[in-house]
């Protein structure tokens, strides 16, 4: 714990006078809102315009969205009560700026071709868009040069672990299986920017690892009582501070770190 950094506030000055509950807390994955300040400085958005946040977890990035553009966000995720989202939204004055819906949407896009001006994504995609043909089927949903905008755990660069191989940082003694369910689905910002593009629907504009997206999983660490409810811990919902503690300093023998990246593409 004594060598892991933090990230310096200093780059992110008008998150400076954030609490510390303002700027790690109701965020599921690392970065918090430097990751979600970074995202939204590439972020082309004027009032009025609507935008998808896929996986907006307890929806602290649908509020900052609507609060800072002026714009209206269809926060969708699977496992967190939109009601909830929506008493937030009222509390707010942003009910109206937030439509909140749980649901599955790999299973229904649910919305007509060309309804968003964006897509939003932070820290969700790759526990389920990894593959090209549910990919093809968010983009259509993008007005042509509209945007998508993903931030999100990576790997800087792809494994080359064989099979049976994975060391234990990643592959631990859970009910379900950390490393084919989860960690396998990292990739490298190349591995998403190919993926990406296969598609034919996306030109990719920038994607790239942040300059501290390493250092944003070591500020995780330092502040994971700022992230977590521990009680999730028990119910093996989330990776415990030891485990991601041990991938960190994995990293420094392997040279395989787990890292942040940031992409956004226009809608061809």
């Amino acid at each position: 714990m004594n060598d892991l950094r933090t990230i310096d506030r200093c780059k992110y000055p008008k998150l400076m006078d954030m609490t510390d509950s303002d700027l790690y807390g109701g965020f599921v994955g690392c970065g918090g809102m430097f990751l979600l300040f970074r995202i939204a400085e590439f972020m082309k958005l004027k009032r009025g315009d609507i935008v998808l946040d896929l996986g907006c977890g307890k929806g602290r990035s649908s509020l900052f969205l609507a609060e800072t553009f002026g714009v209206t966000v269809v926060s969708v995720d699977l496992w967190n009560n939109c009601n909830d989202l929506f008493e937030k939204a009222k509390e707010k004055n942003l009910a109206d700026k937030i439509i909140p819906i749980q649901a599955d949407i790999t299973e229904n896009t649910l919305f007509p071709s060309g309804y968003f001006d964006a897509v939003f994504c932070m820290n969700s995609l790759f526990m389920f868009g990894d593959n090209c043909g549910f990919l093809k089927k968010l983009f259509s949903l993008i007005k042509p040069g509209g945007h998508f905008h993903l931030g999100s755990e990576c790997f800087n660069k792809e494994p080359l672990w064989k099979d049976g191989a994975v060391p234990k940082e990643y592959s631990f003694g859970w009910s379900w299986k950390v490393w084919e369910e989860c960690y396998s689905k990292y990739h490298s910002p190349l591995w998403w920017k190919s993926l990406i593009e296969s598609t034919g629907l996306i030109d990719v504009e920038y994607c790239d690892e942040l300059d501290d997206g390493r250092i944003m999983f070591e500020d995780f660490v330092i502040n994971y009582d700022n992230y977590i409810d521990v009680s999730l811990i028990d119910r093996e919902s989330v990776i415990s501070r030891d485990h991601m503690a041990s991938q960190i300093i994995s990293g420094r023998e392997t040279g395989l770190f787990p890292t942040v990246f940031m992409m956004s593409g226009k809608r061809i």
